[in-house]
């Protein structure tokens, strides 16, 4: 009887120790899962963050092209005022010349 008593409680051990291991294993395997799917999370965020940065890069640097293209558009209007300036000031310059010209002329006459 002793023996059969022994024999069933080692059973029974025997089989909480494989349920145990089945329980371990599925924890084991639902940890690597989780684990496998935190990688999977962070490397999306990953991905979209530098997907952001390159996005951001390429907005600045439209905005620079834009700015540098205003700068020169401004230099150029400045350009041109100046030129239009001297122009202006040579066309005084020859009426004047062409007055005194001509004032002389009739003093002359």
């Amino acid at each position: 009887y002793l023996v059969q008593v022994l024999y069933q409680v080692q059973v029974i051990y025997l089989v909480r120790v494989l349920y145990l291991e089945r329980v371990l294993y599925l924890v084991q395997a639902l940890y690597l899962v989780l684990v496998l799917y935190l990688v999977q999370v962070l490397y999306l965020v990953q991905m979209l963050y530098l997907v952001q940065v390159l996005y951001l890069v390429q907005v600045l640097y439209l905005v620079q092209m834009l700015y540098l293209v205003q700068v020169l558009y401004l230099v150029q209007v400045i350009y041109l005022v100046q030129i239009l300036y001297l122009v202006q000031i040579l066309y005084l310059v020859q009426i004047l010349y062409l007055e005194q010209v001509l004032y002389l002329g009739y003093c002359l006459r």
